[in-house]
């Protein structure tokens, strides 16, 4: 789901899919997927739960524990 997301995002404004990125967080046991363009100016708009549900960036709100487990462009992440 994660590469159908940024192959949407991609074409949807007609750019390749390298410029399209995706970051990884992990907070309080779950991963958590933000996918846009790294030159967007929007904090983690586009953030998704495992599942692929759009959700807040509210869920890092107050935890300390979040961390990025991973950096890279969506023309390299996995399926």
């Amino acid at each position: 789901w994660v590469k159908q997301r940024a192959e949407e995002l991609s074409s949807k404004k007609g750019e390749s899919c390298e410029y399209v990125w995706v970051i990884v967080f992990e907070s309080q046991g779950k991963r958590y997927y933000n996918i846009d363009f790294a030159y967007s100016s929007c904090n983690n708009c586009n953030l998704y739960d495992e599942h692929g549900n759009h959700v807040s960036s509210s869920v890092f709100t107050n935890n300390t524990e979040t961390k990025i487990v991973d950096d890279r462009p969506a023309c390299t992440s996995p399926k």
